[in-house]
Parts: structure tokens; C-alpha cells; sequence
């Protein structure tokens, strides 16, 4: 009888663990959504546009376009996905979106309608990338990419190419909403462009955020700082001017940041400690800072313009009267008593408050190279 009744439970328990779940679905009765984009439209409306898997390219002898961009108008955004649900033969499937991108003017409107349909969504993914359009997300999504098969896929591969030469953070559903819960730290997002032929996505830099509106932008090279001063910062490649007016890249292989809060005198200071570990990338100067001597010279000069570019991005930023680097939450983690009135009154403090910097240049290498490479005269 023991062995009866371990048996029935046995088989219920795999019944249970082998059935499938209730609310599946075919994938050749799905039609995938691979990227929505919102632009704001009239009357306080949303623009949505679609870009769908072309299930008619699936397989190896597929020839035609791979993707197909349906659009929108209505109240909110579940009214006009609702629509585009009605002009598909298939079930609308959201949960397969590789990014969401929202037009300048919807990002300026405000967010919390976009983040507050994507989060109750059960299809939807924290995880999602969120970018900007530098105009609207229907024209990065009317792109007709080069290499890759759809311009969803150009969207997310810039941000796989940010390992190699950082210039924007990914930033999710999940990273802006923990933003916007901070009272100090302003949400930033990927802002993308278009090329002047309209052919390419472009990196544009940032989108600055104060609360849930878009209320300015940061240059890619102002974004790449406020990654340094983060510690988000993977790598890439700095220019250097030199007094003659040439040119040295310098390839940064290692960064290390320390911002370290202060409180002297009942006055709050933040104090920037970066640290660059570099290889010569290629020099159009006529100065020989391949040796040994020249080295110390070209780390001075290094020191400064990575200086430079940390105290623009701050200076904007205080303009913005947006911290976009967490200042604030690093006083008061290390002075939580001190700091009550200046957490409070943030937005008065934050535009005057004082920061310092130390910058340390390292060239480890010349590269492959440890000499010029001249033209020498050669006899007849």
C-alpha cells in the first residue's frame, strides 16, 4: 500500500512538473514585437510605433526584409497597442522587445505614463534598454540599416559597442526607475541621432532628466566624464592637444575613480580622484613623446585635459541643477547627521556646491612601436 500511494505521487508530481503552462503560445502564432518607439502626438496623445520580426524571413532561403513598422495613435499607451494588435493576423507578443525608445518632445512631456503601462505589463522586462531619440523615435525606426537587419538591432549593438569605447551607460527600466526614487540623482538616458544623410544611428551622448522630464542633454564627450566619475568607465580613446597644435590619442586600458565627500567649516565639498593608465594610440605632433623623456611631459598634459573635461560635465550639470553622479547619496552615506538640511534643500545647494579634482596620468606603453616612422634618404 506504501509503495502504491509513493507511486500516485510520483506520477502527480510529474504531471504537474511535465504539463505546460497555461498561457503559452506557438511562436508561429506570435507576432514579435522587437522595439517599440513613443512620440508624442496631438492632443496630449501618444504616437507608437511597432517594429516587427518579419515572420515571412524566417528560414535559410529568406531573401526579404527581415523587419515591418506598424503604427498608432491614441490615449495612453496600451490604447494604441491595442490597435496594433488589431492589424496582425497573430497574437501581439511584447515580451520579446530588445529596446524601447522615446521621442524628444514624449521624453520632455514627461515619463511616468510610459515607465507606469511597461511595468505593470506581465509581457514586459525590467531589463529592457530605454533610449532617446535626439528628434523622434519614428525616424530611427524608418532607418535602413547597412550591416545589421533591423534598426532595433543597430540600437542595442551600439550599447555592446560601449565596452570598446565607452561614450553612454546602459541604462534599463529598472536603472531609470531606481534613479527617480533617489531625492539627489538625476535618471540619465542614451541619446541617439541620426547622420546628416540619414543613413546612420548616431550617439548623440545623454538625455538629463529631472524627475520624470527631460530637461537637457550631455555631449558624448560630457557623458563619457560623468562616466568616469562614476566608475562606469570601460575604455576608450582620449585626445590630447599639445602646444604645437598637434595631436596625441592616447588608448585608456584602466580607470579608477575616488569621489570622496568633505565636511569642513559646516561647508560640503566633493574632492575627484582619477586615476588613467593609457598606451600612445597614434601622435600628429612634432614633439618625440615616444621616449622616455617626453613621457612625463605628455602625462602633465594628459593631467589637464582630463581635468578639463571632468570640471565641463560637472559645470553643466550645476547649470542643469541635475546631479547626474550621485554626489549627493555619497555625503550622506559618510555623513548622514551633517547632511539632513543639505539633502533636504538639495536643488539649493547643489548648484554652488564645491568640487575638487586630482588627476594621475600613467603611460604604460608607446605601443607596438617604440621609434617614429620617418622617411630617410636613400642614395642613388
Amino acid at each position: 500500500m506504501k509503495r502504491l500511494i509513493y507511486l500516485l505521487f510520483a506520477i502527480c508530481t510529474l504531471l504537474t512538473v511535465l504539463s505546460s503552462c497555461w498561457s503559452a503560445s506557438e511562436i508561429n502564432g506570435l507576432a514579435l514585437l522587437m522595439g517599440v518607439g513613443i512620440d508624442a502626438a496631438e492632443d496630449g496623445q501618444y504616437k507608437i510605433i511597432g517594429q516587427f520580426a518579419n515572420a515571412a524571413n524566417f528560414g535559410a532561403d529568406a531573401s526579404g526584409k527581415a523587419y515591418t513598422n506598424l503604427t498608432q495613435v491614441g490615449d495612453g499607451i496600451q490604447t494604441p497597442l491595442r490597435d496594433l494588435g488589431n492589424m496582425l493576423s497573430r497574437k501581439l507578443y511584447t515580451g520579446h522587445a530588445q529596446v524601447i525608445t522615446i521621442g524628444r518632445e514624449a521624453a520632455e512631456n514627461g515619463m511616468r505614463d510610459i515607465l507606469d503601462y511597461f511595468c505593470r505589463s506581465s509581457d514586459a522586462r525590467y531589463s529592457i534598454p530605454l533610449f532617446v531619440a535626439d528628434n523622434t523615435a519614428e525616424e530611427l525606426y524608418e532607418l535602413e540599416p547597412k550591416i545589421e537587419a533591423m534598426p532595433v538591432t543597430v540600437l542595442t549593438n551600439l550599447l555592446t559597442a560601449q565596452k570598446y569605447n565607452t561614450m553612454c551607460a546602459k541604462s534599463t527600466i529598472a536603472d531609470f526607475i531606481s534613479a527617480l526614487l533617489s531625492s539627489t540623482t538625476a535618471p540619465t538616458l542614451p541619446l541617439i541621432g541620426v547622420d546628416k544623410d540619414n543613413v546612420h544611428a548616431v550617439l548623440r551622448g545623454a538625455a538629463v532628466f529631472k524627475d520624470d522630464r527631460m530637461i537637457g542633454t550631455l555631449s558624448a564627450y560630457q557623458a563619457r566624464a560623468m562616466l568616469v566619475i562614476t566608475g562606469e568607465y570601460n575604455g576608450g580613446t582620449h585626445e590630447v592637444r599639445t602646444p604645437d597644435g598637434g595631436v596625441v590619442d592616447l588608448r585608456i586600458i584602466m580607470t579608477q575613480t575616488n569621489v570622496t565627500p568633505k565636511y569642513e567649516n559646516g561647508e560640503f565639498s566633493i574632492n575627484i580622484t582619477a586615476k588613467f593608465r593609457c598606451t600612445l594610440s597614434s601622435v600628429t605632433s612634432g614633439d618625440e613623446y615616444y621616449k622616455s623623456d617626453k613621457r612625463r611631459e605628455l602625462e602633465e598634459q594628459a593631467n589637464a585635459s582630463f581635468q578639463s573635461e571632468l570640471e565641463n560635465v560637472v559645470n553643466v550639470s550645476q547649470g542643469l541643477n541635475a546631479c547626474v553622479f550621485g554626489f549627493g547619496e555619497d555625503i550622506y552615506k559618510k555623513y548622514p547627521r551633517e547632511s539632513k538640511e543639505l539633502i533636504e534643500n538639495w536643488d539649493e545647494y547643489y548648484p554652488n556646491l564645491k568640487v575638487t579634482y586630482k588627476i594621475e596620468t600613467i603611460l604604460d606603453s608607446t605601443g607596438a612601436i617604440s621609434e617614429k616612422i620617418e622617411q630617410r634618404n636613400r642614395g642613388s
